[in-house]
């Protein structure tokens, strides 16, 4: 039987799935898998800080409200979703609505995508009538992932790290 993935916000009983994996991050950047967390917060710290962002209460400069979800199978965390409210400047061009990581032990398993299409009632809740994705040119699996969704891609843009991104739209009724 294959294990169901859900896709939820973080509860103060998955504290030590969370620090799990932190610990399997390996070479996924923090920003992909948990938005906003640092080394030094305590689990509750950074539960409050999500709670905070997803209501916009004290969003700090430059960075916008936002839902930071996480994928689980069974009681194990193997990935993270930000899905952004809107757009800054920055993320119309370097960042998008939906950023998403998959721990190195758990890719392969088409666990990115059903995150993905699991966050379509968070997109409708915050009405959201387009859906800006970005990923690296090189990317091959995200790239896949994301034309699966009929997404358009609408340019190719060159970020601050020189690094060429690729910049996508997608329908959320795609999602499902």
């Amino acid at each position: 039987m294959v294990p169901t993935l859900t896709l939820r916000r973080l509860a103060l009983k998955d504290e030590p799935a969370f620090k799990l994996a932190l610990k399997n991050l390996d070479t996924l950047p923090l920003f992909h898998f948990a938005q906003s967390y640092r080394r030094a917060m305590t689990y509750s710290e950074y539960l409050k800080l999500l709670s905070d962002n997803e209501k916009g209460i004290r969003v700090p400069d430059g960075i916008v409200p936002y839902t930071m979800l996480f994928g689980f199978v069974e009681n194990e965390i193997i990935g993270g979703l930000i899905l952004r409210h809107s757009l800054n400047n920055f993320l119309l061009s370097y960042g998008g609505h939906i950023g998403y990581g998959v721990l190195p032990k758990h890719r392969g398993h088409s666990y990115a995508r059903k995150m993905l299409t699991l966050a379509h009632s968070h997109v409708e809740f915050h009405k959201i009538s387009r859906l800006l994705i970005i990923c690296d040119d090189d990317n091959i699996n995200s790239i896949k992932i994301i034309e699966a969704f009929d997404a358009v891609l609408e340019n190719k843009v060159v970020c601050q790290s020189e690094k060429l991104l690729r910049r996508y739209w997608i329908k959320p009724q795609n999602l499902c």
